[in-house]
């Protein structure tokens, strides 16, 4: 039994790598069907994954793409390595896909069960020729460039006025003004690294072989987590943080809607931090955003122009 299984696997293998060098696109069909069996048998088989790695294909802006044609097609960078650029979560696509098409670069989305820990196979194969970088947590000045001193001091009482709205929501982050690409993107959710630290014990610790009594260490962290603040970084490029930046008062009360809204347009391209919690707050938000809209519209306009009048029938 044993030796007939074996030989079952073999054969699988055998065929898999066949597909990959003569059939690619029915290849690509099966690993699309067959996702978490193909690359979990690549993670937990080095032999197995050694041999088909560079053929599996990786999610990015441009579609799926081997390994290797990511790499063909991304720049070299100044220490002569490509960057192998990747997030871990689906739901951030929006986010970092917008990023990366702004400077000319690709990254995958490793979302997916076990294309991480491929990701970082691969790289530690070629250290000499690739460099990886998550973006989840990457504050690098490449992409988010420092102010100087004083315009980041203009900003300082907007970064302390988000930081005070949002807290008043129960919402801990750590705003910074920074200027990156596209500029029509205002703001952008990181995980520092010590957010990183805590979601990746928690995410061991609830590793169903553990023992039964680490259930309770494992909520604990996820609490301290959420406790964490996230670096959220606002664009000095996007004309609204501007604006925001010239209001004489930008802690006022009646501002904290707008200063919300910001943290809220974050997090639908970084949706994997919304919370139920986050979800109700930004509703009433936007309910009374609305409500407000309509009010300065109908005290604008004392009454409907023809254009208006035409419409509403």
């Amino acid at each position: 039994d044993v030796y007939k299984r074996q030989a079952l696997g073999e054969a699988i293998i055998n065929a898999l790598l066949d597909l990959a060098t003569h059939d690619r696109p029915r290849f690509l069909q099966v690993c699309d069907w067959h996702h978490d069996a193909i690359k979990g048998m690549a993670a937990r088989h080095p032999q197995f994954g050694a041999a088909i790695l560079a053929y599996l294909p990786f999610e990015t802006h441009q579609g799926n793409l081997t390994l290797p044609d990511f790499l063909a097609r991304q720049p070299t960078g100044a220490n002569g390595k490509k960057s192998l650029y990747f997030f871990t979560h689906e739901a951030d696509a929006n986010q970092f896909y917008v990023l990366c098409r702004a400077r000319g670069l690709l990254a995958i989305n490793a979302g997916r069960s076990f294309d991480e820990i491929l990701l970082r196979r691969y790289a530690d194969a070629y250290p000499a020729e690739i460099e990886l970088k998550v973006l989840d947590r990457l504050e690098d000045q490449s992409f988010y460039e420092a102010l100087e001193r004083e315009e980041q001091e203009a900003y300082s009482a907007l970064e302390r006025a988000v930081d005070r709205a949002l807290a008043a929501q129960d919402i801990a982050v750590e705003t910074r003004v920074r200027r990156f690409q596209p500029a029509e993107l205002s703001a952008v959710l990181l995980a520092g690294q010590r957010i990183s630290a805590f979601d990746d014990l928690g995410q061991a610790l609830e590793k169903p072989f553990l023992l039964e009594g680490l259930t309770e260490l494992a909520g604990e962290v996820r609490d301290r987590l959420r406790r964490q603040p996230l670096t959220f970084f606002l664009n000095a490029e996007h004309p609204l943080i501007q604006r925001l930046r010239d209001l004489a008062q930008p802690a006022a009360l009646r501002y904290r809607p707008l200063l919300a809204g910001l943290y809220y347009g974050a997090l639908l391209n970084a949706r994997h931090r919304l919370t139920p919690a986050t979800a109700r707050h930004f509703h009433t938000d936007l309910q009374a955003l609305l409500g407000d809209y309509l009010t300065l519209s109908l005290k604008c306009q004392t009454e409907d122009s023809p254009d208006d009048q035409k419409d509403g029938s």
